[in-house]
């Protein structure tokens, strides 16, 4: 929690010294199509996808007077994937609380639409998940069962704006790459996906 904590005073540190600047605040949510890669002794191979959820909401901060901006996010997402070997099938689903930190660059800009590309590293917290094993469900211990909770990764994608007067119709669609050994024995299991996402963004403050 140490982790998460220092990433929120650090949004609310960067807010509060834009406050004259032309700030923004998005709603949005979607789909996370989530898979895992694992790593074993002779084995090395992605798992199925499962189709999770994404919901949350973000801050846009101008950085100058360019057209880069700085995003922080703080999102509900589920991950996870269907490993399928032999006579076993064994579905993992993890919920996380996920606090990406975005770098938007608008390469089209205009009083109409934006196109932009945007990247950066998240921080994910596990509240909680479950393993579906032949029909059996058995509940995640974290801590435990060589299962570890903190999940940082890699956000990279881009996105559409509509401007609709004071509203902006947002999309954007990304990949979610898992940096962290989410398995403490010897194989390695990080999370990946695709996340697609649609909302509403909001002017807060302006110049």
């Amino acid at each position: 929690m140490y982790t998460i904590r220092y990433v929120i005073i650090c949004i609310n540190l960067l807010c509060f010294s834009y406050v004259q600047a032309q700030i923004s605040f998005g709603l949005k949510g979607g789909v996370n199509l989530a898979q895992q890669n694992i790593k074993d002794v002779g084995l090395d191979l992605d798992s199925d996808e499962i189709t999770g959820y994404n919901l949350g909401a973000f801050l846009e901060v101008p950085v100058g007077n360019g057209n880069i901006y700085f995003q922080p996010e703080i999102l509900l997402i589920q991950k996870g994937g269907d490993l399928k070997l032999d006579v076993t099938d064994v579905k993992t689903t993890i919920n996380y609380i996920d606090v990406p930190i975005l770098l938007k660059l608008k390469i089209l800009n205009s009083n109409l639409f934006n196109v932009n590309v945007l990247g950066g590293p998240s921080f994910g917290y596990a509240t909680n998940g479950e393993q579906v094993e032949n029909g059996t469900i058995i509940k995640l211990n974290f801590g435990e069962d060589n299962i570890q909770r903190f999940d940082v990764g890699i956000h990279a994608g881009g996105g559409l704006g509509i401007e609709l007067g004071s509203l902006t119709l947002i999309g954007d669609a990304r990949y979610l790459f898992g940096l962290s050994d989410l398995d403490g024995s010897d194989r390695a299991i990080k999370n990946k996906g695709i996340m697609i996402s649609a909302g509403l963004q909001f002017r807060l403050l302006g110049r």
